[in-house]
């Protein structure tokens, strides 16, 4: 799949839809959405272990097949984003659910409860 996307996914931001008709209609690889991130996420995998120079960068335009560090380091920070605001979201519910049900939270959960809190109160 990879070989199908150089020259087209490393010509600009492409969003999963279009990627996925260019694969299916295109190329003729039958693949569904979730395995096509998986496999973006395999690639991404190889580039963390210095397997490979490629990665696939992430963003609110899409995706892009990249070597550009700047893009790279762009599209890891718009991740950790995601991440703490699902992170937060879980630890606010998690909370809120031990305080209903008179539940306690682990030594473990309540320490990063704290961390995510402080972080979002920087964040805003």
């Amino acid at each position: 799949m990879l070989e199908y996307l150089k020259g087209y996914l490393d010509k600009g931001w492409k969003k999963r839809e279009h990627i996925l008709y260019f694969l299916n209609k295109v190329c003729g690889i039958k693949i569904e959405d979730r395995t096509l991130r998986l496999r973006f996420e395999e690639i991404n995998k190889q580039f963390a272990r210095g397997e490979s120079e490629l990665f696939i960068a992430s963003s609110d335009e899409g995706y892009l097949l990249t070597t550009d560090p700047e893009i790279i380091l762009e599209s890891l920070d718009y991740r950790v984003k995601r991440a703490f605001t699902i992170l937060r979201m879980y630890y606010r519910c998690k909370k809120q659910l031990s305080e209903r049900n008179q539940l306690s939270l682990s030594a473990d959960e309540a320490t990063v409860y704290e961390i995510v809190s402080k972080m979002e109160d920087q964040d805003g």
